[in-house]
């Protein structure tokens, strides 16, 4: 989504670690007071509606929107650019994450070549499309990050 929007590697960086600090990356449908999906976004703090903000590309856009328009973002460290945006109560709790957020943002952006790769074997025959969720999970397991 950071890359589509034409933002720098950077702010990917900046993103994956506030969501890997506000959810370990999982689209929460709980949180504190309202807080709500993979960035923790509230809604009563002028994020989206509840049901926008469990759509991740809808939160993702609202976290770029948010950290655009901080005043010098591109140069804060990780951690200070994460809490301008998300304004939390442990503003370096970020600063934990950034080693993690750094390697997916570099494989997910291509800054590293060839840094992600994901193949599945060929299945025989046809499988109903109901079943790729749960060939998924038995391929790649389902334990949350961190």
């Amino acid at each position: 989504m950071g890359k589509r929007l034409g933002l720098p590697d950077h702010a990917v960086t900046i993103a994956l670690a506030a969501a890997l600090q506000e959810s370990k990356l999982r689209n929460l449908d709980h949180g504190d007071l309202d807080s709500l999906g993979i960035f923790q976004q509230r809604p009563s703090q002028g994020w989206g509606t509840a049901s926008q903000v469990m759509v991740p590309r809808y939160a993702a856009a609202a976290f770029y929107g948010r950290l655009a328009i901080v005043a010098g973002w591109q140069d804060m460290a990780v951690t200070d650019a994460a809490q301008a945006v998300q304004r939390s109560a442990g503003p370096d709790a970020y600063a934990r994450w950034e080693p993690e957020a750094r390697l997916l943002a570099q494989a997910v952006t291509g800054e590293v070549a060839a840094g992600l790769s994901c193949t599945f074997p060929r299945p025989a025959g046809n499988r109903p499309a109901a079943s790729l969720p749960a060939a998924m999970a038995q391929e790649l397991g389902s334990a949350p990050l961190g």
